[in-house]
């Protein structure tokens, strides 16, 4: 069986695994922020109250980090395997998508496998 220039051999699309859901993002916030709160309480009853600024500027960065880790996780590759080209598309959550293209003769690609268990749904 002979194949064709433009039949596929490998279509792949990676995606960065999140663990974390935006509920459970939200839930993790709240929970710090209580925690600050409950932390920042003493300072201010004695009078230093500038620290529960800060403490609430913990929060607001924490915030901040995980708005910005699940915006980067929209980003998606592709990777397609033609006996006469690799190519890679990076497609980012703003700005235009980038491609390489490359012989599949001067290319190495490497695959890690792992055992799926049967409590992981989406292995």
């Amino acid at each position: 069986m002979s194949l064709g220039p433009d039949q596929s051999l490998l279509f792949v699309t990676l995606r960065p695994h999140r663990s974390l859901t935006p509920r459970g993002l939200w839930l993790v916030v709240i929970c710090v922020g209580i925690a600050s709160l409950v932390a920042a309480l003493p300072f201010v009853i004695l009078g230093f109250w500038p620290v529960a600024g800060f403490y609430g500027l913990d929060v607001a960065l924490l915030a901040f980090a995980f708005r910005a880790s699940f915006k980067a996780s929209e980003m998606t590759e592709e990777l397609a395997l033609t006996p006469l080209e690799l190519h890679v598309r990076r497609k980012r959550p703003q700005g235009p998508p980038e491609e390489w293209r490359f012989n599949p003769i001067w290319t190495k690609l490497h695959a890690d496998r792992h055992e799926c268990s049967r409590a992981e749904p989406l292995c």
